[in-house]
């Protein structure tokens, strides 16, 4: 059975059958489909607005229509719980009620109160935020963002992968911050990398100037960064490595090209298992410190492989999930 925006509509609205139902949860297993059902419910969300309810102005009624039917008695607290048994039921199944809502809201608070864009592997995908801030994520990378993002004092996004930022300037001056696991990088308008995996978090600055502060330590010393630096810290640095680079050396994964100046082999071969999300295994370990200067496509790793293993004259052995080199 096949899940379309229409099934999951009818979802939304309660009208779905026991059958689609069960289908829709375990189609939800899949992260690609959370996705595509978060999107159909901020637009469901969008065509049907809840209703709000007048929550003030309803209690100041409902407290004086008791006050009215026991306009007898001294009303206070106790009298609505031992004197009006239904009032009391029927408080009892409002809070009961609200505490389900509260923990439903729990559960899925992310989803609330943020947008999540993501990139599947060996795809780059570019979009363009609210404030006209152009964001190009790297394969496997997700990037959450606030729904109330030009609403607050910050713009703020929380980053976990790789994305390249070209982040516009805001009459107001309003920052522009990106949260990562080991920092965060603030910024007003300018053009820069951030890379955040496996613990290990770098910041490439192509134009203007970022300050980097690490959210770890706080004996570490924010840094303002440079066109042409690097910055890179992992989650047990106490300090920020610096270096100045090539910018053009890390960016050309958005051409379709994956550039490397005097890297080792190890570090080649993990950034193209973290693209494409196939296991790459050398078992030579001596050839991990080997240097590789060069430039590989980056749109077929088919290619990618055979280069590789023509320049070390290496076998290739395929199975369904890794690429070993003999």
């Amino acid at each position: 059975m096949s899940i379309t925006k229409e099934t999951i509509f009818e979802y939304f609205a309660g009208r779905a059958t026991p059958l689609q139902k069960c289908t829709i949860k375990e189609w939800l297993k899949e992260k690609d489909n959370e996705f595509f059902f978060y999107d159909c419910l901020e637009e469901w969300e969008n065509l049907f607005p809840q209703y709000a309810p007048e929550t003030e102005k309803k209690l100041e009624l409902f407290l004086g229509s008791i006050n009215k039917e026991n306009h007898t008695h001294n009303f206070n607290q106790s009298n609505l719980i031992i004197k009006n048994k239904p009032v009391f039921k029927w408080m009892l199944a409002a809070s009961l009620s609200l505490l389900f809502l509260s923990g439903i809201g729990f559960l899925y608070r992310d989803f609330i109160f943020y947008k999540t864009y993501s990139s599947n592997y060996g795809e780059v995908k570019t979009f363009f935020l609210e404030d006209k801030s152009q964001v190009t994520l790297v394969a496997h990378s997700n990037l959450k963002i606030p729904r109330l993002f030009l609403s607050s004092l910050k713009r703020e996004v929380w980053l976990d992968g790789e994305a390249f930022f070209s982040v516009s300037k805001q009459a107001d001056h309003k920052k522009f911050i990106v949260h990562t696991g080991n920092l965060n990088v603030e910024v007003l308008g300018t053009k820069f990398n951030v890379t955040d995996r496996r613990g290990n978090t770098k910041v490439i600055l192509k134009e203007g100037k970022i300050i980097v502060t690490s959210n770890k330590d706080g004996k570490i010393q924010p840094y303002l960064m440079s066109p042409g630096e690097i910055i890179e810290i992992n989650s047990k640095g106490k300090h920020f490595n610096k270096k100045v680079i090539k910018p053009e050396l890390l960016y050309n994964w958005q051409e379709n090209k994956l550039v490397f100046d005097s890297i080792h082999l190890s570090d080649v071969l993990q950034t193209i298992e973290d693209y494409y999300g196939t296991k790459i295994i050398l078992q030579d370990s001596t050839l991990n410190h080997q240097i590789y200067t060069g430039t590989l496509p980056n749109n077929d790793l088919e290619v990618i492989i055979n280069m590789l293993s023509g320049i070390y004259g290496l076998e290739v052995e395929r199975t369904e999930n890794q690429i070993i080199f003999k």
